[in-house]
């Protein structure tokens, strides 16, 4: 982190904060973020950044998989109130950057409540997500800009279907128009909502429009066409998907599943059994069985059936 003026060489890697009333700026090596997120914050803060700086410096922390510096490189700018905004960045300039910062933070509570285990945390979570997208959609409203509405529609639409009201998310991605209908944000989440309405191949004719419109899609664009194929019957589209997402992100865990070879048939035949109630009695031995009608049938019937061999020489076998 050092000082540099406007008409120095700077590597792409390095985020600038412009030092108030000053030519200088203050350049900070994206490499060497540190681990204390507070001496950032404070030094935005008394240089009253631009809020798309804030939200670069707290980008490239999530980039890192720095998550809690994320947080707090950009929550302290959910507490200051639209006066402050105003009389540090005028009265509309800041509107913009704003919505996208609490989009950004929408967004990432949203991501945590889906990799939360713990009920209680989860639900915190998706609160946060909510309140933080309402928050979004109060600013854009009154920005009146439909770009930046959309956005926020866009993210309201997709914390929905995380939340499992697909029926209603996909009827808010339909009130989505213009050019944020199309976007790959808006037509990744209705490709998602058709799987999970049972419509894998409107799911697949989405993820095939935004490979159209992006031959090199995110890995969740793939992970999508790939179980999209194998409910439509198309193993080898499948697999290719699945293999091309490992190559992108090889820590994807649906990928690894999905792509994990599967034991032959004749292995993986579950072993069934009979409730108790729909279990045969056990068999009792055949000679117990014929000891038991003789008896039935009285001691004549037992002496009748002594073998010849054993009645003796001379002697009349017994009449029935």
């Amino acid at each position: 982190m050092g000082i540099a003026h406007d008409d120095e060489g700077v590597a792409m890697s390095a985020i600038l904060i412009p030092v108030k009333d000053s030519a200088e700026v203050i350049e900070v090596q994206v490499e060497e973020l540190p681990d204390d997120a507070d001496e950032l914050v404070s030094i935005l803060a008394q240089e009253v950044a631009p809020l798309d700086t804030w939200l670069r410096v707290a980008i490239e922390y999530y980039k890192q998989g720095r998550s809690e510096q994320f947080k707090k490189i950009l929550e302290p700018l959910t507490e200051l109130d639209e006066g402050f905004f105003a009389e540090a960045y005028g009265q509309t300039g800041w509107k913009a950057h704003f919505i996208a910062v609490l989009n950004s933070l929408a967004a990432f509570y949203m991501a945590q409540a889906t990799r939360e285990r713990e009920k209680a945390k989860r639900k915190a979570a998706f609160e946060q997500a909510t309140s933080t997208y309402a928050m979004a959609e109060k600013e854009a409203l009154k920005s009146n800009t439909p770009d930046i509405m959309y956005q926020t529609f866009t993210g309201q639409a997709q914390l929905t279907l995380t939340k499992g009201d697909v029926a209603k998310a996909v009827e808010m991605w339909g009130a989505i128009t213009g050019p944020a209908s199309t976007s790959v944000a808006s037509t990744l989440g209705r490709a998602c909502a058709q799987f999970q309405l049972g419509k894998p191949e409107e799911a697949l004719k989405l993820y095939v429009e935004l490979f159209k419109a992006n031959p090199s899609p995110p890995p969740a664009v793939r992970l999508g066409l790939a179980f999209s194929g194998a409910k439509l019957a198309k193993p080898l589209l499948a697999r290719k998907a699945l293999l091309r997402t490992l190559e992108l992100d090889p820590e994807n865990v649906d990928a690894l599943v999905g792509a994990r070879p599967r034991p032959a048939a004749a292995h993986t035949r579950p072993l069934r059994s009979r409730p108790s109630s729909d279990r045969p009695a056990p068999r009792r031995p055949r000679r117990a069985r014929a000891q038991r009608r003789e008896r039935a049938r009285g001691p004549r019937a037992a002496q009748a059936r002594v073998p010849a061999r054993l009645v003796a020489p001379g002697a009349r076998p017994p009449r029935e």
